[in-house]
């Protein structure tokens, strides 16, 4: 009986120690770890990107939801691309600290940096400098706002900081919103003796107004596409 009685103990204390090892390594797991991001900013409230370069400068100003290019006026940007830029720079990390308390800033470029990024979001302006690429080439030296360090980030970045105004710049004839359109006229004029085509759509489908029998077709989608 006392053998049992041991026996017992000895199973929940085991029970006990597992429980307790497993809570500790959860907890560790979860723990708040320092972040690694390099750019620490309201992405939703971003408002203006600088882009400095020894190629040009381009500044890109958001209004009521459209970012704009700014230059002697202001061009509408690429939504595309304005997004790859935005989305780029979010994931950028921390990839390594360059241990030296008193870094030779010239040996990086970052006492004259080829790209200097400004952003701002509401009230808050940050300030980032860019130098050479490691010799691999996969990684550039950077400096952080309010930080003298210098880390080493990724390189991928860099081509978009290049890209020419005509790059970011939104070519497009038309800017309209495809879900919105519900009725489309096509005359041709003088231009020959084919027929004004008009299309309407009805939920999601389009169909061809046909005057003749005062009534509509189904159209092709991929034409109407």
């Amino acid at each position: 009986m006392r053998k049992g009685k041991i026996y017992t103990a000895l199973i929940i204390a085991s029970i006990l120690f597992f429980v307790i090892i497993l809570e500790i390594k959860l907890n560790s797991r979860f723990e708040k770890k320092p972040s690694r991001a390099l750019i620490c900013i309201d992405w939703e409230n971003l408002t203006s990107i600088h882009v400095n370069t020894t190629k040009g400068n381009l500044h890109f100003l958001k209004t009521e939801g459209v970012w704009y290019i700014v230059s002697d006026k202001r061009y509408r940007a690429d939504e595309n691309k304005m997004q790859g830029l935005i989305n780029s720079l979010s994931v950028l990390e921390k990839n390594k600290e360059i241990d030296d308390p008193n870094p030779d800033y010239k040996k990086y470029n970052l006492d004259k940096p080829p790209v200097v990024l400004k952003l701002i979001s509401g009230t808050e302006e940050l300030l980032f400098k860019f130098g050479v690429k490691t010799a691999v080439g996969e990684e550039v030296y950077v400096m952080i706002p309010g930080d003298e360090k210098i880390y080493l980030t990724n390189a991928y970045i860099l081509f978009r900081f290049f890209w020419s105004f005509d790059q970011y710049r939104d070519k497009r004839v038309l800017n309209y919103d495809p879900e919105k359109i519900v009725r489309i006229n096509i005359s041709y004029g003088a231009m020959g003796d084919r027929p004004d085509v008009e299309l309407i759509k009805s939920g999601n489908r389009w169909g061809v107004i046909t005057p003749e029998l005062n009534n509509s077709i189904p159209a092709d989608m991929e034409y109407v596409n």
